[in-house]
């Protein structure tokens, strides 16, 4: 929707419209179904959305909406749930510094509660609730976490004989909790 990158429209506060997405090289796969708002923004995105790469992938354009934010003196954009930094080559995609402060969380961003307080988490991501009322802190995976889903780029690995799954550093162990299968947060 044109309107909704229009200047003085209180919807596009926070939110630019991409390029049309070009072919990446990392052969991107839909995801059938994601609802495109983060939090109760909509985001103006193409039906077409890919997903992000994994972390240190590079895309020529940002794959949807995004948000432009300076931290710890870096510049950062925050995309669909996703953190990049500008590459030669266009974007890449780098890991989640922790103590950045998004608006809104990514879709499907899952609640949790752990040690005593409530965080979030979405594909190897974790946050709280900031200062303000609707930020969110980008945080650490706290150990003991225990998360339904596995990021997307978590990969296989045997430590001590013991099946771990690692994705960006963090590992994780399957579990069964209340009959269902979850992955906790843990050491290698």
């Amino acid at each position: 929707d044109a309107r909704a990158t229009r200047p003085g429209n209180p919807a596009a506060v926070g939110v630019v419209a991409p390029r049309p997405p070009a072919a990446p090289d990392h052969q991107p796969r839909a995801r059938p179904g994601r609802s495109l708002t983060a939090g109760r923004t909509p985001l103006h995105a193409p039906p077409n959305v890919a997903r992000p790469p994994n972390v240190g992938g590079t895309v020529p354009h940002l794959p949807g909406p995004f948000t432009r934010m300076r931290f710890a003196g870096r510049i950062y954009f925050y995309c669909l749930g996703a953190f990049y930094r500008t590459h030669r080559d266009g974007y890449e995609r780098v890991p989640a510094p922790a103590g950045a402060v998004v608006r809104a969380l990514p879709s499907g961003a899952e609640e949790l509660e752990h040690g005593g307080r409530t965080i979030w988490y979405r594909d190897g991501v974790f946050y709280e609730a900031g200062r303000r009322p609707g930020e969110y802190v980008v945080i650490p995976a706290p150990l003991g976490a225990v998360v339904s889903r596995l990021p997307e780029d978590a990969v296989e690995v045997r430590i001590g004989g013991l099946l771990h799954y690692e994705s960006g550093g963090v590992y994780y162990v399957p579990v069964r909790r209340h009959g269902e299968l979850g992955y906790v947060v843990t050491r290698p």
